[in-house]
């Protein structure tokens, strides 16, 4: 997958719609929607920064089409455990040496594991009145 559309799944999953996320990032959607579909190689820094920033991921890594969290938990600082779980599927979506029982990890391996993860948070939403 290109980084392109790596980024607009992502993107997708995080706002639910380009328009969203253009919002949350104040970048127009008609430019957003240009460099996903021109290459991000034709947006200005300024925007790749603000989309870099609002979506916790590495401008340096973006520009060598890699997509990599920077998300960081602080301590004593309150975090949402969907922010979490947003930057754990990305690195494990990103990390081309994962390991299962000693062998690589399938994509398929990988979706099984995020999976698991959203039932988790669903349970302890529920659990969490």
């Amino acid at each position: 997958m290109n980084v392109e559309k790596e980024l607009k799944r992502l993107i997708i999953e995080r706002y639910g719609s380009l328009l969203a996320f253009s919002r949350a990032c104040d970048v127009p959607n008609s430019t957003i929607n240009s460099f996903l579909t021109r290459g991000i190689g034709t947006a200005t820094l300024s925007n790749i920064f603000k989309v870099c920033d609002t979506l916790n991921i590495s401008a340096d890594e973006l520009s060598r089409g890699r997509i990599v969290s920077t998300f960081s938990i602080k301590n004593n600082q309150p975090t949402d455990i969907v922010d979490i779980l947003a930057n754990a599927k990305i690195q494990l979506l990103n990390h081309e040496a994962l390991m299962v029982n000693g062998k690589p990890a399938d994509e398929e391996a990988i979706q099984s594991i995020l999976s698991a993860m959203e039932v988790g948070i669903a349970l302890a939403n529920k659990n969490n009145k």
